[in-house]
């Protein structure tokens, strides 16, 4: 329980890390609870500027982490491009604005739904 503990914290902790684009600012809050599943929320603070979409490319360890699932934020009307490749570790989504509508300011992207591997380093 210990190991797994240390890998989340060190997984929890390279996850903490903000993530700039061009006029766009993301960042992860993860939610820990007392069961071996997790989430972290990615936010998205367009810092006031309009934006049409948005892309999210994460990579994680896929030796030390299961992502279970991707949820949908509230920030986009539209998501898109979801997928979860596990074998080289890598998480993308886009979000798409209205055609008449952009977006304009800060909220949930997505939700990242994770396990750390019973066998993690």
């Amino acid at each position: 329980m210990f190991k797994k503990l240390i890998a989340l914290s060190a997984v929890t902790a390279s996850l903490l890390l903000p993530v700039t684009a061009s006029a766009a600012t993301f960042s992860i809050k993860p939610q820990l609870s007392p069961v071996c599943t997790y989430s972290a929320d990615i936010n998205l603070d367009t810092e006031g500027k309009s934006v049409d979409g948005s892309d999210l490319y994460m990579f994680y360890d896929s030796s030390k982490l299961n992502i279970t699932s991707v949820d949908d934020g509230s920030l986009f009307p539209t998501y898109v491009g979801k997928n979860i490749d596990s074998t080289i570790g890598k998480i993308s989504l886009s979000g798409l604005a209205s055609i008449i509508q952009p977006v304009v300011g800060n909220g949930l992207f997505a939700r990242i739904n994770f396990q750390i591997k019973d066998d993690a380093p």
